[in-house]
């Protein structure tokens, strides 16, 4: 488990130009409410080869929303087998209404650090972009495209799940290791990834994406780049990326390949699925080949989910992240 304290932030990492970059609006002091986070590398880091599950927070959050806190706890709570990370660019997290405190002393394979992005991509394909500091500038996304470049190198370093913090866990993982997910026919999906260290495939991607990174150009280094490099482990063969009709995965070269109900049971232009009253009343039933919940933050970061109303994200969430599902409703009907 984290080792967290109340204490000042290094003044050494935050000197550090993407640091100044990405966490503009952090207060000037940290109060009690602020644990400081273990430095990932310096202070702390995984001790197992494979068995990690790593989320991260792009954005220099002291405070992620709870929709990503859920994500974190359903990995941790599936999974108690299995390491989870849970990697932000902020020095600090916020831990004003305990919900941190409740998640550490609930699940002790979890763990919290702070990354320094200098060490984390140092000899890395990507680096070249990183210090490029193209991707900052305000037309490329950077808090994605950050994000794509970092799921790759933790995984290169350690082996195991990466997994967007707008994916629910719904069953305990047993998916093994090298296997990527489709998003939709002919798309591999970025949200999910399952590699062993110093994979190949995942050096690849890294130099996918230090190739094909343009500005102005929405997921180029994220499922395209995915997509590019799994098409080029099925040496081409694009009916690897087809939706299979026995609906069982697919390999190519040692890379299995999922079809979408595995990790993305409801497309992004059907998100409303997601949030109706009652979806959820069939919910084993429905999703009983499913292990993870895309919920495609990008377009329902916004949209409210009620709570109670048997949707099946409220029926997810209230399943597999009942600590933060509890404290997310405790004076809302929402979240």
């Amino acid at each position: 488990m984290s080792s967290l304290h109340s204490t000042q932030p290094d003044t050494v990492v935050a000197s550090k130009w993407w640091k100044k970059f990405l966490c503009k609006s952090l207060p000037d002091n940290t109060t009690n409410s602020q644990f400081t986070l273990p430095h990932l590398f310096r202070d702390t880091q995984p001790t197992r080869t494979d068995y990690n599950v790593f989320l991260l927070d792009t954005a220099c959050n002291t405070h992620p929303k709870y929709r990503a806190w859920c994500s974190v706890e359903s990995w941790a709570r599936q999974n108690p087998n299995l390491d989870v990370w849970y990697l932000l660019t902020s020095p600090t997290a916020d831990n004003t209404d305990h919900l941190l405190t409740h998640l550490l002393h609930h699940y002790p394979n979890l763990n919290l650090a702070t990354l320094d992005l200098d060490k984390i991509f140092q000899d890395l394909p990507v680096n070249k972009l990183f210090n490029s500091r193209r991707w900052t500038r305000v037309d490329t996304w950077p808090v994605e495209v950050l994000s794509n470049m970092l799921r790759a190198s933790v995984l290169w370093h350690w082996g195991g799940v990466y997994s967007d913090t707008d994916v629910i866990s719904i069953k305990p993982f047993t998916i093994p290791v090298n296997a990527v997910g489709l998003e939709n026919k002919g798309v591999v999906a970025s949200a999910f990834l399952s590699f062993t260290k110093n994979n190949p495939v995942l050096w690849a991607l890294m130099k996918d994406m230090n190739t094909h990174f343009e500005p102005n150009k929405w997921g180029c280094i994220g499922p395209q780049a995915v997509t590019r490099v799994i098409r080029s482990v099925c040496k081409n063969d694009t009916t690897k990326l087809d939706i299979p009709k026995d609906g069982k995965p697919q390999t190519c070269n040692n890379i299995t390949i999922y079809p979408s109900q595995f990790f993305s049971p409801i497309y992004y232009k059907n998100f409303k699925a997601y949030i109706s009253g009652g979806g959820g009343k069939n919910f084993e039933k429905d999703f009983s080949n499913t292990f993870l919940m895309h919920f495609w933050n990008k377009i329902t970061k916004n949209v409210v989910v009620k709570a109670g109303s048997g949707s099946i994200y409220d029926v997810a969430a209230k399943k597999s992240c009942p600590v933060t599902y509890q404290m997310a409703t405790l004076r809302a009907n929402h979240f």
